[in-house]
């Protein structure tokens, strides 16, 4: 109800208050303009009237007495409307058209007397009691032959038929703004209430919409703007019908697909609300009912909340293995531009990590096994090489239980390497020291190839931070490559420190690696050439071992080569 009376009521009042305050504004910019545009002329006539006057009043204040000079000024009055008085520069009244000059007082304190008498044409609007009126006054001084002012002449005019005319005028205004103030109110009342009717049904019509009822349609007859809104609202509400059965259909398929799918599905909004998910993920944390609520509500465990709050900060893909409730799970999150959410998935790796961890085990015991009897062999072959004259197939013999000896010792090594029980002994060291340790062991190898080495660093500091032993293991790998596929040229091995990070560049000139295998080179066993690589004493598992070591210290190496120019491997471990 309160609704009904509020808006015919401001319609009303925002009508009145719309045709007052111009008439308001209109009658006092009348008021003023037409009183100060009139008065203006009459200032002008009344100067132009005491100069015509000036010559024939110093005539007669020369030659006739003050007796003369007051009848002939009270002869102008019978002639003209304005008044008009003679005064002396002491202040005293000569003439005047209507009063006795005797009977009136001094006048020089008049504010037209004052400025006449400074040499100004004298101007004032006050009061005069003799004439009990409104006076605009004009003072003009009267000069002998010296420049003496010998008179001043005042013409005056009553305001008073000015003011009527003003009062007329506004009379008039008033009367036409009250008749268009009548004829406003009543088209006013007219429109609110067909404002008012057309604002009813629009609001039924949207009550029944809030109710999900979209059959319910606006009938407005009148091709007007409410017309045009109701035909919109019909439409928007035919609209709005159809999307939310296809946005019923979309969420039926979604779900579908997300209840088919094996991981856990994970969707959230920018203000960290989960949007989606699927019975996987609320089995993972054990929580039911979770859509519209924070994450960090329903998510106990401190690692995911990290892992979510990151992702959200960052907007960057990242991945994360994370232990939960016994099971192992590798979780993924990424962020949709396009419907700016985030989307996290929960794959549990937990029979992958077994198997792994099996097939590990494998490795590792076989390794063992098959060392104890390699070892063997070649003190047996060691043996026979001294004993037998033809040593040609004892050398292949001994070349190739070497070769497989180094296999196994980097097969243990790789296992050690990803046992997750791995302890990196994270210490300070000097990288130059390290670097000229490990060039000495091959000291030998590049003498007679004839390869130079350069050790480059644009810093003083040659500190870094790691486990010694761990990346000496690297450095021995990648320099031993560089060397293996580098016949002639240079290495160099720069070091710097950059953004609380240490890199490090060995960059050969070698014989290089195409394009297409560069994204394959640190899988196990895998070599660009199996023949050179066999040759030359490969085990394929090098720089799988480097890239190990390099992932334990939570940094990353990237390659860049070119065939026939060499090849770069660049090294970033944070410090």
């Amino acid at each position: 109800m309160k609704f009904k009376k509020e808006i015919p009521k401001r319609l009303i009042i925002t009508s009145l208050l719309t045709i007052l305050i111009p008439i308001i504004l209109i009658v006092t910019i009348t008021f003023f303009y037409v009183r100060d545009s009139s008065i203006k002329i009459y200032e002008s006539n009344l100067v132009e009237i005491a100069y015509m006057l000036e010559p024939t009043i110093k005539e007669k204040l020369f030659s006739d007495d003050e007796i003369k000079i007051d009848e002939y000024i009270k002869s102008l009055k019978s002639e003209k409307e304005f008044r008009l008085t003679i005064i002396k520069p002491d202040g005293s009244v000569i003439a005047d058209s209507i009063l006795d000059p005797t009977s009136m007082e001094n006048h020089k304190s008049r504010e037209e007397i004052i400025e006449a008498l400074n040499g100004q044409i004298g101007k004032s609007i006050r009061y005069s009691s003799s004439t009990e009126e409104d006076m605009l006054y004009i003072s003009l001084p009267v000069y002998d032959s010296f420049n003496n002012i010998i008179s001043i002449i005042r013409v005056s005019l009553s305001l008073k038929e000015l003011n009527s005319l003003i009062n007329r005028t506004i009379l008039n205004i008033v009367l036409i703004s009250l008749i268009g103030l009548s004829i406003g109110l009543i088209l006013s009342f007219y429109y609110s209430r067909y404002f008012l009717s057309n604002i009813n049904e629009i609001k039924n019509f949207l009550k029944e919409l809030s109710k999900k009822n979209y059959g319910k349609k606006i009938i407005i007859k009148k091709q007007d703007e409410f017309g045009e809104i109701a035909q919109y609202l019909n439409v928007l509400s035919s609209e709005l019908e159809e999307n939310i059965k296809s946005y019923k259909k979309e969420q039926e398929e979604i779900n579908t697909i997300l209840s088919s799918i094996e991981e856990g599905v994970l969707v959230i909004n920018s203000d960290g609300l989960i949007t989606l998910c699927n019975q996987v993920f609320e089995n993972i944390i054990k929580e039911i009912d979770i859509i519209n609520k924070h994450y960090w509500e329903v998510v106990k465990n401190i690692e995911i909340v990290d892992f979510i709050k990151n992702i959200l900060k960052t907007k960057e893909t990242q991945k994360k293995e994370i232990y939960i409730k016994n099971k192992n799970y590798l979780i993924k999150g990424f962020y949709l531009k396009t419907i700016n959410e985030f989307v996290f998935t929960f794959f549990d790796t937990s029979s992958i990590k077994k198997i792994e961890e099996v097939k590990r085990d494998f490795v590792r015991d076989a390794s063992h096994e098959l060392k104890t009897p390699l070892t063997a062999i070649k003190g047996f072959v060691e043996t026979l090489e001294e004993e037998i004259d033809e040593k040609k197939y004892i050398e292949i013999i001994k070349r190739n239980v070497d070769r497989m000896i180094n296999i196994i010792n980097d097969l243990i090594t790789l296992s050690k390497l990803e046992d997750k029980d791995v302890v990196l002994e994270i210490s300070e060291f000097d990288f130059i020291e390290m670097i000229n340790n490990v060039i000495k062991i091959f000291s030998n190898k590049i003498k007679e190839k004839n390869l130079k080495i350069k050790i480059d660093t644009d810093n003083y500091n040659t500190k870094m931070k790691g486990d010694p032993y761990k990346l000496e293991q690297v450095f021995i790998n990648l320099i031993d490559n560089a060397i293996k596929y580098t016949e002639k040229g240079e290495i160099n091995i720069n070091f710097y420190l950059k953004e609380g990070n240490a890199i490090i560049e060995i960059i050969d000139t070698g014989i290089g690696i195409p394009e297409e295998y560069l994204d394959r080179i640190f899988e196990r066993f895998y070599v660009v050439n199996k023949s050179r690589s066999r040759e030359l004493g490969g085990t394929g598992l090098g720089l799988s071992i480097v890239k190990h070591i390099i992932a334990l210290h939570n940094g990353k190496i990237e390659v860049k080569s070119e065939v026939g120019k060499g090849s770069k491997f660049i090294i970033t471990i944070p410090q």
